[in-house]
């Protein structure tokens, strides 16, 4: 690695500078990535005043000369002498490698079992193409598409309230009573925050609160809960940052009572 810095005329490094630097390099030896515009090895741009460049030596030893310049800098040049070796590049006897790969045993014993909260990707979605009503929707963005069992339907479609007015909820019917652990919401925007409350209730009339919190769709939190005999699960918004409340996909996770 060679290290290039920005510098004033006293020789301190300018922590401001953001200057890109092309690199002209002689002898043998190549800048890695130089060329691949994916990996951008060449040009760069400073860094608070420095930046780096990744020079790979052939196996020819020689002269190997790095120039760098930049519009409004001087530039600069350094040489570096690339040195023949005779030693073995691995010191050592010479490995042999087996007649055939080694076989192992998968150790069953279990020395540390999380909580099986840390697993509830794998639990089972109880909501999955269940029936689902919200108090507002827009057209197209029906409260039932947010449980929908066709894959593509669930990510690239959704529920979205028809308006502003808050409180908004949406409900689904779960059609049996189940244990729950916890349910997952897939909001649609990464950069809103969705105030809500999640409640669930064995006859649609008398509801409990189990989670209640704010999250943007990049977070996609978990909101874990133990309940049993529960039919319905509502989830009340209650703010929003901006635009209108609106999620993907709700995962219900429970098991059969």
């Amino acid at each position: 690695m060679v290290h290039v810095y920005v510098r004033d005329a006293n020789g301190t490094v300018v922590p401001d500078a953001y200057n890109k630097i092309a690199f002209q390099l002689t002898g043998p030896a190549e800048i890695v990535g130089d060329g691949d515009g994916r990996v951008g090895s060449n040009p760069v741009e400073a860094e608070a005043g420095a930046i780096g460049v990744l020079i790979r030596a052939t196996k020819e030893p020689g002269l190997i000369t790095l120039h760098a310049e930049s519009d409004g800098l001087k530039s600069a040049t350094v040489e570096i002498i690339s040195q023949p070796i005779s030693k073995p590049l691995v010191p050592g006897k010479f490995q042999i490698p087996p007649d055939r790969k080694p076989e192992y045993e998968v150790d069953q014993i279990t020395f540390f079992s999380p909580p099986s909260s840390r697993y509830w990707e794998h639990w089972t979605d109880v909501a999955i193409n269940k029936p689902a009503i919200a108090s507002s929707e827009l057209p197209g963005c029906s409260a039932g598409q947010a449980t929908s069992n066709i894959i593509a339907d669930r990510w690239s479609e959704r529920w979205s309230a028809g308006n502003n007015d808050l409180p908004v909820w949406w409900k689904v019917d779960l059609e049996g009573f189940y244990e729950l652990d916890g349910c997952k919401i897939y909001w649609e925007s990464d950069n809103t925050e969705y105030e809500y409350q999640v409640e669930v209730s064995s006859d649609d009339s008398h509801w409990k609160a189990v989670a209640s919190q704010r999250q943007t769709g990049q977070e996609m939190g978990m909101d874990e809960f133990h309940e049993t005999g529960i039919r319905y699960l509502r989830i009340v918004v209650t703010d929003v940052s901006k635009g209108l409340p609106s999620f993907y996909v709700v995962k219900v996770f429970g098991k059969d009572m």
